[in-house]
């Protein structure tokens, strides 16, 4: 499980909340993909092939999660909110507790039976 851990600890360098974002982008990509990242790999090659069939934005998002360097990943709530996935995320009523979670899926998502693609995908789940 180690290959799934931030490079800066691996390397046993200084850490700090960075590996948390690392490892939110591990979370990210086994969601987005069915897959984890590519650990071992170059940077270039971190992400799974299965990336290319999600969105742009999505992609964007894992990109700067999955950065090596530490100073090059998204490391703030701040730089999250200004990237293309969450352009039109109502972050304001997320604050003020007027949106809820169940507003954020659509009826086709919410009463979408698991398909085939999904077991392959998502064994044991």
């Amino acid at each position: 499980m180690c290959m799934h851990v931030a490079p800066e600890i691996l390397q046993g360098a200084p850490y700090g909340h960075a590996v948390d974002w690392w490892a939110l982008g591990v979370l990210a990509c086994r969601m987005y993909t069915g897959r984890y990242p590519n650990a071992g790999q170059a940077a270039g090659r971190l992400l799974p092939a299965s990336v290319d069939r999600i969105a742009p934005e999505g992609r964007d998002l894992l990109r700067r999660l999955l950065q090596p360097a530490p100073n090059d990943r998204l490391r703030s709530l701040l730089q999250l909110q200004r990237i293309a996935l969450y352009q039109h995320y109502r972050w304001e009523d997320v604050r003020t507790l007027q949106i809820s979670p169940v507003e954020l899926f659509d009826d086709e998502c919410l009463n979408d039976e698991e398909s085939e693609e999904d077991a392959e995908t998502f064994p044991g789940f």
